[in-house]
């Protein structure tokens, strides 16, 4: 079953936005849905002018999903026969004004606000897919994951995502994930906050694989907190490839903090930000660090540049304008290794193909 959801709609609805019938509310669609079968999906109307509706989403409550293979797809236009057919383009620039807002990332945003009173989204079932969105201002108060939390899941998929200024009195101010394994593709993570984990969490999970990550401004707080933009705990086999972890700089933190997980970096950039290991084996291959990491030995960090700048457009902050594309002769241009790139069409915008000129770009971006 299909069923859409726009703005201020009520009750349920199982008809196209084109039939003109009143889509249904997402709350309702959602939580407690006596109807919601495995294999059932969710359309998400954006911000558009085909309906003249905003794409803002205010949640009292957060979105439960309980129901396997659930699909939750968002930023529709309202006119598209499928999810391929939708504008996923992720603008990490000044997309419309001088300054990042990340709210207008996508052409038409579908929103979901927790308006700083809850989380966002619960996510508590297998084989789930949340596609398109920007996830904001959830609060967990003083529990875990902000943004979004998901316990237990298996083969869970966050896609096309815009994480931004969700917070976490425990950990994982963005994404808190909770063992089970899935994928990661094409989200920005910008000014989430948590006392560990600021912008993604992951406890005990296993065989997660994330790609095209920005993780840029997230924070954690407390003398004692790490990982500004990343903390796995216990986890084995997370993969981190062809993300771009800059300017998560909260004083005397490490931004990517593994403790006791077997974790993998290749493709990425980590810049200025830090690196530190505890225990488990952390493996960077094909990547440029700031700095050298600590608490991981030198025979683990093979085919990488340490110290040297990456030459972004702009490396300011992107609440200030910056620009984390890399400029034309750059050390992170065709030096990755496209065996990690495989199954990536294109980089975090969606617009340039992830292989240019034989040889991926190391980073969330690659140089046309």
């Amino acid at each position: 079953m299909r069923y859409f959801v726009a703005p201020n709609g009520t009750g349920i609805s199982t008809n196209h936005w084109m039939t003109g019938f009143t889509p249904g509310d997402l709350a309702t669609t959602v939580n407690n849905n006596p109807a919601l079968a495995p294999g059932d999906e969710i359309w998400v109307l954006g911000d558009n002018n085909l309906f003249g509706v905003g794409g803002t989403y205010n949640l009292t409550a957060p979105l439960q999903i309980s129901v396997p293979n659930l699909s939750i797809y968002g930023v529709f236009l309202g006119n598209e026969t499928a999810p391929s057919g939708r504008n996923l383009r992720i603008d990490s620039t000044q997309y419309p004004t001088f300054f990042y807002n990340p709210i207008t990332s996508f052409p038409n945003p579908s929103i979901l606000d927790g308006g700083n009173a809850n989380r966002v989204i619960d996510i508590n079932a297998d084989d789930c897919r949340i596609d398109g969105f920007v996830i904001a201002h959830g609060n967990a108060g003083t529990a875990d994951g902000g943004g979004i939390h998901v316990s237990s899941s298996n083969n869970i998929r966050l896609e096309n995502l815009v994480i931004m200024e969700n917070t976490a009195g425990n950990r994982g101010g963005g994404l808190y994930l909770f063992q089970g394994f899935g994928n990661l593709m094409n989200i920005i993570f910008f000014k989430n906050n948590a006392r560990d984990g600021g912008g993604l969490y992951l406890d005990n999970t296993q065989d997660v694989v994330s790609r095209n990550l920005l993780f840029n401004e997230n924070t954690v707080n407390g003398t004692a907190a790490n990982g500004n933009a990343i903390y796995a705990h216990n986890s084995n086999v997370p993969m981190f490839i062809n993300n771009t972890i800059a300017n998560n700089l909260y004083p005397n933190a490490a931004s990517v903090y593994c403790d006791n997980s077997n974790v993998g970096f290749s493709n990425s950039i980590l810049f200025p930000d830090n690196l530190v290991a505890v225990g488990g084996n952390v493996m960077v291959d094909y990547c440029l660090l700031g700095s050298m990491p600590i608490g991981i030995p030198l025979a683990n960090i093979t085919n990488s540049i340490t110290g040297t700048n990456p030459n972004f457009v702009n490396p300011l902050p992107l609440s200030l304008g910056g620009i984390y594309r890399l400029q034309q002769g750059s050390p992170c241009v065709n030096t990755g290794n496209n065996s990690y790139a495989s199954g990536i069409a294109f980089d975090l915008e969606g617009i340039i193909p992830r292989i240019v000129n034989g040889t991926v770009d190391m980073g969330a971006f690659e140089v046309p």
